[in-house]
């Protein structure tokens, strides 16, 4: 199993487009091992601005889903059979819990801005309607009620990292689902860098979410039936 933090590696052809745009400036940077790295040996800590000028330039694509946490670039996507059969499931059921519910929407894709160098994308997330429909900004922490991450054994690690994120900037709810054990672990009240509320759900169990308005949850409707 993958437990190092899945780290976005640049190439020779990233590092030179980033100089070509303006993203770095001529001889104050260089490549090492894939890293960024000024000329007093520091790496580099990237901000959201320039997050998003790698978009622009397609040094980083969509498909790639990266992230980008505390100024280091991650690059955690799945392409498990597993995990889109879960995430599909998730989403699904999560239509369904807030079909009646106009306040909020459910995004199966898209980013959530927490700082200046810190922008994520969950696996899927709960938004208020009102950030939704403001098409000129992401949504911020005070936006979200509601996340959820999939856990995957290449990326066991970074799930592990965004849950203290999470917590340190006030996500209400956090569901860490995990396809292979069964379960849904279900995070709430965040204090600090976690949650002081914890509590696991197995296949056959169900609980009432305190973010999605006390809307009835099937755990196996998560997870899938044992395979």
């Amino acid at each position: 199993m993958k437990t190092t933090l899945p780290i976005r590696r640049w190439t020779v052809d990233d590092f030179d487009k980033m100089i070509e745009f303006g993203l770095l400036a001529p001889r104050a940077y260089e490549l090492l091992d894939g890293v960024v790295y000024n000329t007093q040996g520091f790496v580099k800590r990237w901000s959201v601005y320039d997050f998003d000028r790698m978009a622009e330039g397609g040094v980083i694509t969509p498909e790639e889903r990266a992230e980008l946490v505390a100024g280091t670039v991650f690059q955690p996507r799945s392409l498990r059979p597993l995990h889109s059969y879960v995430r599909a499931k998730l989403v699904r059921m999560l239509f369904e819990a807030t079909q009646l519910d106009d306040s909020v929407i459910v995004s199966p894709t898209g980013y959530v801005l927490l700082d200046d160098e810190t922008i994520v994308a969950p696996e899927i997330f709960v938004m208020t309607m009102q950030a939704h429909e403001n098409v000129d900004a992401w949504p911020g922490a005070a936006d979200v009620p509601f996340v959820a991450e999939i856990v995957d054994p290449l990326f066991a690690t970074m799930v592990e990292m965004k849950r203290s994120v999470y917590a340190r900037f006030g996500i209400p709810e956090l569901w860490i689902v995990d396809p292979v054990r069964g379960t849904v672990a279900v995070h709430a009240s965040p204090e600090g860098d976690a949650y002081r509320e914890v509590a696991e759900y197995r296949r056959g169990d169900s609980w009432r979410s305190s973010a999605l308005k006390g809307a009835l949850v099937q755990t196996i409707d998560a997870v899938g039936r044992e395979r």
